[in-house]
């Protein structure tokens, strides 16, 4: 069994059964593995980024794993393969103009991007998984063998683990968030980092009150400073394999094969229907 001292995560078997909803799960290839805490990106303690090294998970979690399944799928994180006519639709109809167009924006590419939107949502229902368009939908493309995936380009500088705060919700009320879908549709495994706890738990096992008007970066920050220890689960997402994630309400971050391959992704969001 992995040991575990935040205490928003004491219990990790129960929080593995509890938070995730694998659908497909033999086919998903995905792998899960745990970090040996967090680190620093800076002296001023506002950019985190998990820690290694990493270790597979016990077989006590990964037990609780193979009994996943939530009441509802938006309440935490689901993975799920898709069919690899979806992924060769991807390169042909995505990957080819982005290519065309050199990652500029075009009539042609939004319009594919509309089109891939509406067989991703089809791909997803047919796994149980209803999401709206409420949200944005694009293409994103990441170089390979990078620590994270959340860059601020305007200052050029890494983000690292974070909260998204789209909505600027309530922190007790970020339940309600847009959920985001996130599909690897390039050549190379991609990783999700993640700390399966929703927002309104850290906040209590930090013992704050969720009127305390600290914004979800702030939070986050405070349960590194105070548990760099904490531990972030690393999951392998292969091309074609599928996650749905209420971001708003949960810190994580990605990271990229090394190599030479770049990393390309298609994320949309939406309500659950």
């Amino acid at each position: 069994m992995v040991a575990v001292s935040n205490p928003a995560l004491d219990d990790l078997p129960s929080v593995l059964t509890d938070w995730f909803d694998i659908r497909s799960g033999a086919d998903t290839g995905c792998s899960f593995e745990i970090s040996s805490g967090v680190e620093a990106l800076n002296a001023e303690g506002t950019a985190w980024v998990a820690r290694g090294p990493w270790s597979p998970l016990g077989a006590i979690e990964q037990e609780a794993l193979k009994r996943a399944q939530r009441a509802h799928w938006s309440r935490g994180l689901s993975l799920t393969a898709l069919d690899g006519a979806l992924l060769a639709s991807a390169h042909a109809n995505l990957i080819d103009r982005l290519a065309v167009t050199k990652g500029g924006e075009n009539e042609e590419l939004g319009a594919a991007i509309a089109d891939f939107r509406q067989s991703f949502l089809a791909a997803l229902a047919s796994r149980g998984f209803q999401l709206g368009t409420e949200g944005p939908a694009d293409l994103i493309v990441n170089p390979p063998d990078v620590a994270s995936t959340a860059y601020d380009y305007a200052n050029d500088k890494m983000i690292g683990l974070h909260i998204d705060n789209h909505e600027s919700l309530p922190l007790d009320g970020r339940d309600r968030a847009l959920i985001l879908a996130h599909m690897n549709i390039g050549w190379c495994d991609r990783f999700l980092h993640v700390i399966p706890t929703p927002l309104l738990a850290l906040i209590r096992a930090l013992e704050l009150d969720p009127a305390c008007g600290m914004a979800p970066r702030e939070i986050k920050d405070e349960l590194f400073r105070r548990w760099s220890d904490a531990p972030v689960l690393r999951i392998r997402i292969p091309p074609g394999t599928a996650y749905l994630l209420n971001t708003q309400n949960a810190i994580h971050d990605g990271s990229t094969s090394p190599g030479e391959v770049p990393d390309v992704a298609f994320l949309m969001m939406g309500r659950p229907t």
